[in-house]
């Protein structure tokens, strides 16, 4: 037998039952920031190609933006003259009264996606996906 095995082969590892299988569900929020800012102002919803600014310095890019020639970390003029072509928009990051930078509205909207996905709702929806479509494609698609 082979090191570890105590001479004896070990038997074929089987699967866990459906009840106890595991999922992991990988969620990318692409250009979290821009999607934050296309629900805080429905205005952007009808726009194409949204960057986002904080200071001197673009931190987020939709693909829109990004089809433009917008890249993370362009300076924010070159982002509005690249969007202005487009007819995208480049907006700031949330500011407090004090005119601070303020992560409030990202920190609640990223603590509601979280709350969404482990919702049991949420589970029995990938749960319905991988029973009717197979994993593979319930994750592909």
């Amino acid at each position: 037998g082979g090191l570890g095995t105590g001479g004896m082969t070990s038997p074929a590892r089987q699967r866990p039952p459906p009840s106890h299988r595991r999922v992991i569900l990988h969620c990318d929020a692409d250009a979290f920031f821009v999607q934050v800012e296309r629900h805080r102002d429905p205005s952007l919803r009808r726009v194409s190609a949204v960057a986002v600014q904080q200071h001197q310095d673009v931190i987020a890019v939709d693909a829109g933006a990004r089809a433009a020639g917008v890249r993370k970390h362009s300076s924010p003029w070159d982002a509005r003259a690249a969007l202005a072509t487009v007819g995208g928009r480049l907006v700031h990051v949330h500011v407090n009264a004090g005119q601070r930078v303020s992560y409030r509205p990202y920190l609640a909207a990223s603590a509601a996606l979280h709350a969404l996905l482990a919702s049991h709702e949420m589970a029995e929806a990938i749960r319905a996906a991988i029973t009717h479509h197979g994993a593979a494609e319930a994750v592909a698609g």
